[in-house]
């Protein structure tokens, strides 16, 4: 089973910057889906991969080094027996 995480992400002001920074994500390849949404954060993002420090690496190496990005929240999918 891959391994699947929700990407809370935080862009800095400006429209421009934010169409840039959406265009940008898309080209990430292990995101399977972006979303703009309101509130405390302005996208959330998809990515499955291997494992979680694959994912890790994604965020780390791909996500945070876009400009404008000025913060990121990872939150691992889990699976739980009930």
């Amino acid at each position: 089973m891959k391994a699947k995480a929700y990407i809370l992400i935080n862009v800095g002001a400006g429209k421009l910057k934010w169409k840039w920074i959406y265009n940008q994500l898309r080209k990430v390849k292990n995101i399977i889906s972006i979303d703009p949404v309101t509130g405390s954060f302005d996208f959330i993002a998809v990515i499955e991969d291997e494992n979680f420090n694959e994912v890790w690496q994604t965020v780390l190496d791909e996500l945070q080094a876009i400009d404008g990005i000025t913060g990121t929240v990872t939150c691992n999918v889990i699976s739980i027996k009930l």
